[in-house]
This record gives structure tokens, C-alpha cells and sequence, in this order.
């Protein structure tokens, strides 16, 4: 916008100055959206690594409901799923049985 000030064009500064500060809560409010997705989802990986993978699988499911767009989360949901269908095939006793 300075340099549109600079060559004498101030309405049009003015007219992009005013579309950034309206658009300006939305990118805070996505700012924190993938902030709080994000820390659902490392939430969610540290309950894996513990052995529960229920709770795991409830973090990254509301980390997707937040982000759906998230690849991480989306795969990291996906793998739990596929660890879960396995251990509830396995007919190892150690293994959780979901």
C-alpha cells in the first residue's frame, strides 16, 4: 500500500487497506483453528505411543473435526484405524482389543 501511496493512487490504497483489516479475524480465527487441530493431533500421537489407542483415535478425530483439510491428521486417524482392525484380529492376549 505504500508504494500505491508513493504513486499518488490513496483511494486505492485505502480500498485494499479496508479488504486486510476485514479479512484479518478470519486469518486469526484459521490461525488458531490449525493451532488447536494441531495440538489435538500431538495429543492424540503421545496417547498411541501410551498403548491407547481409543484415546488416540477420539484426538485425532476431533483434531480432523477442526481441520479436515489436515493430511497429517487425516493419516494419522487412518493408521489408528488400521493398527485397531489389527489388533482386534490378532489372537495375542497382550495386544488391546478394541
Amino acid at each position: 500500500m505504500l508504494a500505491l501511496r508513493k504513486t499518488g493512487q490513496v483511494e486505492e490504497a485505502k480500498t485494499i487497506e479496508k479488504r486486510m483489516a476485514a479479512l484479518q479475524p478470519q486469518t486469526d480465527r484459521a490461525s488458531e483453528v490449525g493451532l488447536a487441530a494441531s495440538g489435538l493431533n500431538s495429543e492424540g500421537i503421545q496417547l498411541e505411543k501410551s498403548g491407547d489407542l481409543r484415546g488416540a483415535l477420539a484426538k485425532y478425530r476431533a483434531a480432523l473435526d477442526l481441520d479436515p483439510t489436515g493430511y497429517g491428521f487425516r493419516l494419522n486417524f487412518a493408521l489408528a484405524l488400521t493398527r485397531q482392525k489389527h489388533y482386534a484380529r490378532s489372537p495375542r492376549k497382550e495386544q488391546p482389543s478394541f
